[in-house]
This record gives structure tokens, C-alpha cells and sequence, in this order.
């Protein structure tokens, strides 16, 4: 994953939508072409926004 803001947007945006749509972390995962630990940060860090 690219450190600009726009492309780490671009990748939380999708994991909350999958996520409160149901999927679990390793489906997101695999759906995405992501990582588990990825996700699950994504999710725990609980925002879309960037800090």
C-alpha cells in the first residue's frame, strides 16, 4: 500500500463498507487482495478518515 493519503483512503473506504456488510476480516481480506493484520488495523483503528 502507497503512503499517500488519497491511496490509503481508497483502501479503507472499501474494508468499512465490506465490514458493515457482514464479511469477516479474512473474507475482506481475500476479497480486497489484502492482508489479514491489514484489515483487521484498518477496522480497529475504527475511521476512514486519515489521522
Amino acid at each position: 500500500m502507497s503512503d499517500s493519503p488519497g491511496s490509503q483512503r481508497s483502501t479503507r473506504v472499501p474494508i468499512f463498507k465490506l465490514y458493515a456488510q457482514g464479511q469477516n476480516i479474512t473474507q475482506i481480506a481475500n476479497a480486497l487482495g489484502s492482508t489479514y493484520k491489514t484489515v483487521a488495523a484498518v477496522i480497529n483503528g475504527g475511521t476512514a478518515d486519515i489521522p
